[in-house]
């Protein structure tokens, strides 16, 4: 068994959910961003590159991911990500 956090790449050190898709990915979201890991190599998705939420909660793969969060519900596809506001985007007031 490892531990990886932060200080390996992680996007933060408190994981909210882990994920596997049928290609064998690792999706692992933290209170900090999203993370893929493949073939033991960690892709990071955070604000920085374009998140919509500083924390992920929850994460879903169909043809794309779905990430989601306290601030939005966030669409990997293709190597983009589109984010969707609760406020503007999505119907109701709280959290999803």
């Amino acid at each position: 068994m490892d531990h990886f956090g932060s200080a390996d790449g992680l996007t933060g050190d408190r994981v909210m959910a882990l994920f596997e898709d049928r290609e064998g990915d690792i999706w692992v979201a933290t209170t900090k961003g999203i993370d893929c890991s493949r073939d033991l190599a960690v892709a990071t998705l955070s604000m920085k590159e374009g998140l919509g939420t500083p924390e992920v909660d929850t994460v879903i793969a169909s043809r794309d991911v779905w990430a989601g969060g306290d601030e939005s519900l966030d669409a990997l596809k293709d190597g983009r990500i589109t984010f969707f506001r609760t406020c503007k985007n999505l119907p109701g007031g709280g959290r999803w």
